[in-house]
């Protein structure tokens, strides 16, 4: 028998339904806090995450990588803000500055660009390459630059640079990356050579008194203050220093024999070749003789060679005797 009357049947209904609605709506407003909650603390993680990165990446000091020094004409160095950096030997990579990482591995130096789009703030450096010595520069677009010893390059990682982007002074083979939009500027001397993508060599000697570049492939023009022209694959535009330009044919096995170590000569004069050896060996020479100033030569000598090994076989092969002392070279011709 069922002694319980029908309507608290109705009301037990009802107060589950009430219930369930109370359940629901603490519910949807618990769960609308707690996303609100979490968002925020998820934002404002974020940002302090942020934040801190941002903070390091413009307050880090090359100090924190990199050890300043006086200028050492011995040593590889990087100058930035009038200041001298030397760049360490071994293995490393850290960051330059807010735009920029620098990786070292040996003789390679590579910058790598930590945003898309690279600002001119804080991107212009110097390298100064020592005497015996060939680096490898890699800049955030993609160039390819091997530095002759002796050397000193100014650039920026910025390709829409309105000032140049490199600034040569030595000697250097390029692998210019392809930006159809972009030129890509070097200054060396009074020479301006703008490129699009090519693969070229360019000297700018200041003891040489003559700018030159020579063209492996691609297109490249090249601006005086008196005149402009393109050259093509296998030309050589030589600027003299009279700002007298000349466009001739490229010996690419003498204008880059220095990549390999070499030093290469085709009928050139001997005063010419002691001068190549000069920066070589670090010594001077000296031909009283004009006559032996300009006996021609061909041949090819390895850097690695001892100058008494060439020395020895102008005196075989040309009866041409040598004294040193300090440093100094005298070259006769035996009668």
């Amino acid at each position: 028998m069922n002694f319980q009357p029908p309507h608290i049947d109705e009301q037990y209904i009802k107060l589950l339904e009430q219930s369930n609605l109370d359940l629901k709506r603490r519910s949807k407003v618990f769960s609308y806090k707690n996303i609100l909650v979490y968002s925020g603390i998820f934002v404002l993680f974020t940002a302090l995450v942020y934040g801190f990165v941002v903070y390091r990446q413009k307050t880090i000091s090359f100090d924190d990588n990199l050890k300043p020094v006086a200028f050492d004409a011995n040593k590889l160095l990087l100058e930035y803000n009038h200041t001298y950096y030397e760049i360490p030997k071994r293995e490393k990579k850290f960051l330059l500055n807010d735009v920029c990482m620098l990786r070292i591995n040996g003789q390679k130096l590579q910058f790598d660009a930590l945003t898309k789009q690279m600002s001119s703030k804080n991107s212009r450096f110097k390298i100064y390459v020592p005497l015996g010595k060939h680096y490898n520069i890699i800049l955030t677009d993609g160039t390819d630059i091997l530095l002759n010893e002796n050397s000193q390059i100014d650039f920026t990682n910025y390709r829409n640079a309105t000032d140049a982007n490199v600034r040569l002074q030595g000697e250097a083979f390029f692998k210019v990356a392809h930006n159809p939009k972009a030129a890509f500027k070097i200054q060396a001397s009074d020479m301006l050579v703008k490129v699009y993508g090519t693969s070229f060599d360019l000297f700018n000697y200041p003891s040489g008194k003559t700018t030159g570049v020579a063209l492996l492939n691609g297109s490249v023009k090249v601006e005086t203050p008196h005149q402009s022209r393109f050259i093509v694959p296998g030309q050589q535009a030589i600027l003299d220093h009279n700002q007298k330009l000349t466009i001739k044919p490229a010996d690419f096995s003498q204008i880059t024999a220095w990549i390999d170590n070499s030093i290469y000569f085709k009928a050139e004069r001997l005063i010419d070749i002691t001068k190549k050896l000069e920066k070589r060996y670090h010594v001077k020479f000296e031909i009283p003789d004009p006559k032996l100033q300009n006996l021609k030569f061909t041949g090819k000598i390895n850097r690695n060679d001892d100058l008494l090994q060439f020395l020895k076989i102008l005196n075989y092969t040309e009866n041409i005797s040598y004294t040193i002392k300090n440093k100094l070279v005298t070259l006769t011709k035996n009668h």
